[in-house]
């Protein structure tokens, strides 16, 4: 790794019941969004990890979450962590309108600010929903004064079958994204919010996801870290991600098999986890937007 590059390990903090994959298939009444099972655990494993190996991160937390379990934000600002937002309900961008967009964003930064007495100023979409059709969510999010958004996956996303595969095919590290088309570079000095996306690793012909939990898990952590090399040598900070309920394996309810293992599927993710965790020099992701913005 580049010594002088500090990267982005982020935290989705949600309730794992409220993916699309869960909520399809199932077969009991786990589809409630109200449901915090686990939660405060699964957060309080995370922040464990962190503090063994002296690293701080950037948590973004669901409304909700916030909301009904508000210790788990109390415990991430307590340990040091930037405590930014997941939206209030677990909802993709073109579920939204304009204004209620406006009311979700504006619900999620209340609740977070009345927890932590710090404005959120980060934001990223469930399952990386910010496409070239949703570029009028960063209109949003510029007025109620967010410095970065994170919604951006640079590759295929089995979550946002919306990408634009043309973006797969440039280099991407922090950037001011054109609100009219998200996923290219603004010319317009008024587009001053800053994207920061996961990042993904050239393989054999191809844009691999390399930023998230699932691909950690499927790839194993050796290919997370060498994406991450590949980043710092050409001079940019990495972002990856993971989930609270991906460090623990106590979940209820029940999933056909075959969804079950895929949902599943290298869950806990722990000894992954610590390996990044051990080899990757980590700051916030609003430290290290507000460098790239100098």
């Amino acid at each position: 790794m580049n010594a002088e590059i500090s990267n982005v390990i982020s935290i989705d903090v949600e309730n794992w019941n409220c993916r699309p994959i869960v909520r399809k298939f199932e077969r009991q009444n786990f589809h409630d969004e109200h449901n915090m099972e686990g939660v405060v655990d699964g957060v309080k494993d995370v922040l464990s990890l962190f503090k063994k190996y002296n690293r701080i991160g950037t948590f973004f937390v669901l409304g909700t979450v916030a909301t009904l379990v508000p210790e788990s934000v109390e415990l991430i600002e307590q340990g040091g962590h930037e405590v930014a937002i997941h939206g209030f309900h677990h909802r993709r961008l073109e579920e939204f309108d304009r204004e209620e967009f406006v009311r979700e964003i504006q619900q999620s930064s209340l609740i977070i600010q009345k927890i932590t007495g710090n404005k959120p100023q980060g934001f990223r979409a469930p399952n990386f929903s910010m496409t070239a059709g949703t570029g009028w969510a960063l209109d949003v999010l510029q007025r109620a004064g967010f410095e970065y958004d994170s919604s951006i996956m640079p590759s295929f996303n089995v979550a946002n079958s919306n990408f634009d595969l043309s973006f797969a095919t440039s280099f991407r590290k922090v950037y001011r994204p054109s609100h009219a088309n998200p996923l290219r570079q603004s010319s317009d000095p008024g587009d001053t919010i800053l994207e920061f996306p996961t990042m993904a690793r050239r393989f054999l012909g191809f844009n691999v996801p390399a930023g998230g939990g699932f691909y950690m898990r499927l790839l194993g952590h050796d290919f997370i870290l060498k994406a991450i090399k590949n980043m710092n040598k050409h001079g940019a900070p990495a972002m990856f991600y993971l989930h609270n309920w991906e460090i623990r394996a106590d979940r209820t309810g029940k999933l056909p098999r075959g969804i079950s293992y895929i949902a599943n599927f290298g869950i806990p993710a722990t000894m992954h986890f610590r390996h990044i965790l051990r080899n990757v020099k980590t700051a916030t992701a609003v430290d290290v937007v507000a460098r790239a913005s100098c």
